[in-house]
């Protein structure tokens, strides 16, 4: 007796019992070098596919199916695991309400479909078919491009994105001989969302098994989308070099590169940078929206009294004017504002920057290009022989730029520039450093403004705290985070008046302090913040960060503790390692959400509750949950227009969301998963089921990190 089992021998039985195929050729097949005894059966032509299939349905009820590979259900495969799948040669087919339709090699593994319930929260449905199509389909199922649609599944669609340029063509043709239209895709659309959630930067990055997608949305890094290392630190990042112009087949050494975008129809500059790390090319793309070239100063938020003192300084005509703060606090985008002032056909303006950030027309624009001896001093010697009128230098880097740009400065022309320093004085303490000497500085100095740049609070959804200051309750404008944009906080140190020059030569700074204090030279950060937290331009939260005695107390959620959208629940316990899994139901049904307290109470997770879409966002921003139970009708905003909220305005879409809706219809489960839900229970639900569904969908979560793809042939 032959004791190779293959994975499919119980065809080989059932036929042998039925008289249908004799021992010794049960025994010959099992003996050959085959991994399919169906398939053995059927090139040997010792039976047919219909007499296998009759057999089996008469012998278990289980029926066989052969289905092509765009058949497969994309949900049911992000249900069951790759890993899985192949361990027990099965595949998801399709997902209909508590049911999993399983191809399987052995329809009749019971641990195998045990497995499948386990992790699904699905009965399963066992059909067979022919291992070598199960592997194929695994393969394909679960390969880099199935992947790619299951996320974009989960992105707002995309608008149009578009490389433009001198290398748009070059470029276009390249990506599309180096990586898939899917991964074409992907890019475009994260692309297309960033500048869609007003984000700065996109970040991708790795470690052993992930990608991890991040946008800086108003100062502060989003978790945005999680994929297989093999697609993002592959094709992705590769379809990023291309559009920069950047070399793919280099990935050692750190690429810096540019391109223009028409997203949506505006054009949109980006800065790319990748440098290796030890999991693969990290790259960051810096968004440069042509737009911000125009925005003004009153719309960058300065408070009156400051925004005089820099229109004051920027319009002397002559001198030095810097503009100082950590890198991201809006320094480019300040200087923009002020040569929209002072640009005209009478006005000969020049900037030499590294590199060039915003496109303006009526000004000549110089890019620094060191390696071909292009240098900030050198440009700068250059431009001061073209008549120019006023000259913006990107960055003071070192003492020649810095004795080029006062030398300048005293000889009749109006400079701006950047320093990386922390506030106005130091700025003087710094050129210092460098070498500058004081008797050159003072004369040409004509101010400084130090910035930074703050979350401002929405002003569509702005209630008052208990504690007297503002914040936003969360509305459709900010997409429920109580934030729209940022707002520019100011110290200006201003040096127009001959006495602060003259004070400022002797080279003594605590002296110069607190004269420039005494005699309003200097308008103090501290200062700026307090107006404008008192405005309610910004939270506590926010202004605590610079003031110089930050109140010690604790802020009410958004909307004050009497509108807190807490409805069922206690306080949620501080997060820990240890801390239990956060659920939020969002439901106007009182019973519903009272059902999934008790039950999911009694598992340990701790439950918080909202009886509307708009209550469960302003949830979702004020204490992130790690699953949301979600209803499709509800008053005020609906179940779809909050997934809509949720992945799109507010780009989370790393939160599983479960629906729980009596609309079984197979538009609205279709609907509700297009928008970005993970699985769908049609109520009345059993709460058996929904405790199993929540444990699988957790499962799914700790295990998720999302394996890698199989290997297509």
């Amino acid at each position: 007796m032959n004791d190779r089992k293959l994975p499919d021998d119980w065809i080989l039985r059932l036929l042998a019992s039925k008289g249908t195929l004799a021992p010794e050729q049960a025994e010959q097949i099992r003996s050959e070098e085959t991994v399919c005894a169906f398939a053995a059966l059927l090139r040997k032509g010792l039976a047919t596919q219909s007499t296998v299939a009759r057999a089996v349905r008469e012998q278990y009820g289980v029926a066989f199916a052969d289905p092509a590979a765009s058949c497969l259900d994309r949900r049911a495969l992000a249900l069951v695991p790759e890993a899985m799948c192949s361990r027990f040669l099965m595949v998801p087919l399709k997902a209909d309400g508590d049911s999993l339709h399983l191809l399987m090699v052995n329809p009749l593994d019971q641990a195998a479909q045990e497995a499948a319930a386990a992790v699904s929260g699905r009965n399963p449905v066992p059909f067979f078919g022919v291992a070598d199509s199960v592997r194929a389909l695994i393969a394909e199922g679960y390969g880099s491009e199935a992947v790619i649609f299951d996320l974009l599944r989960k992105l707002p669609q995309a608008e149009g994105v578009e490389v433009i340029g001198s290398a748009a063509g070059e470029a276009e043709a390249n990506s599309k001989a180096e990586v898939s239209a899917p991964v074409i895709e992907l890019a475009n659309s994260l692309i297309a969302q960033a500048v869609r959630m007003r984000a700065s930067d996109i970040h991708i990055e790795h470690d052993e098994r992930t990608t991890t997608v991040r946008f800086r949305v108003d100062g502060d890094l989003r978790s945005i989308l999680m994929l297989p290392r093999s697609v993002g630190e592959g094709p992705l990042v590769s379809r990023i070099k291309i559009m920069a112009n950047l070399d793919i087949a280099d990935r050692r050494r750190p690429q810096d590169g540019r391109a223009m975008l028409r997203v949506g129809g505006q054009e949109v500059g980006l800065r790319v940078s990748t440098l290796p790390t030890a999991f693969g090319e990290k790259a960051v793309l810096r968004i440069l929206e042509q737009k911000g070239a125009a925005v003004s100063l009153e719309a960058m938020g300065f408070r009156p009294e400051v925004l005089a003192r820099i229109e004051g300084m920027a319009g002397s005509g002559q001198g030095i004017v810097l503009v100082t703060g950590p890198t991201g606090s809006g320094k480019t985008t300040t200087l923009y504002s002020l040569l929209n002032r002072l640009r005209s056909v009478t006005t000969n303006i020049v900037t030499v920057e590294d590199p060039i950030e915003y496109r303006m027309e009526g000004i000549n624009q110089v890019q620094v290009h060191e390696k071909a001896g292009l240098t900030f001093a050198s440009i700068l010697r250059s431009v001061l022989r073209q008549d120019p009128d006023v000259v913006l230098v990107g960055e003071i880097r070192d003492r020649e730029t810095a004795d080029i740009a006062f030398q300048a400065a005293l000889t009749g022309h109006l400079v701006m520039s950047t320093l990386h320093t922390n506030s106005a004085l130091l700025t003087v303490s710094r050129l210092m450093d460098m070498g500058v000497e004081a008797y050159k500085m003072a004369p040409a100095f004509v101010g400084v403004v130090s910035q930074r740049l703050a979350r401002r609070v929405c002003p569509s959804c702005r209630v008052a705290g208990e504690d007297g200051t503002f914040r936003g309750a969360g509305c459709d404008a900010c997409g429920g985070t109580g934030a729209l944009g940022r707002i520019a906080l100011a110290e200006v140190l201003d040096l127009r008046d001959p006495g602060a020059r003259e004070l400022l030569q002797k080279g003594d700074l605590a002296d110069f302090r607190r004269e420039a204090l005494a005699k309003k030279w200097l308008l103090p950060l501290a200062e700026d913040v307090q107006w404008h937290l008192d405005q309610g331009d910004i939270t506590a939260e926010e202004a605590a960060a610079w003031l110089e005695a930050p109140a010690a107390r604790t802020f009410p959620p958004p909307g004050g503790r009497d509108k807190a959208p807490r409805v069922e629940g206690d306080r949620m316990p501080e997060r820990g390692p240890d801390a239990p899994r956060r659920v939020l139901v969002v439901d106007d049904n009182p019973d519903n959400r009272s059902i999934a307290l008790t039950v999911l109470s009694r598992e340990g997770y701790h439950v918080n509750a909202a009886a509307d879409g708009l209550l469960g966002l302003a949830e979702v921003v004020r204490d992130r949950p790690d699953l949301i139970l979600l209803d499709i009708m509800m008053p005020g905003l609906d179940g779809f227009g909050f997934l809509k909220r949720l992945r799109g305005e507010m780009g989370l879409t790393d939160i599983p969301v479960l629906v729980l809706s009596a609309m079984g219809e197979a538009e609205s489960q279709v609907l509700a998963l297009e928008l970005g839900a993970d699985d769908y229970l049609t109520k009345p639900f059993n709460p058996t089921i929904l405790k199993v569904r929540v444990k699988a969908l957790f499962r799914r979560m700790a295990t998720s990190t999302p394996p890698e793809p199989a290997c297509m042939t």
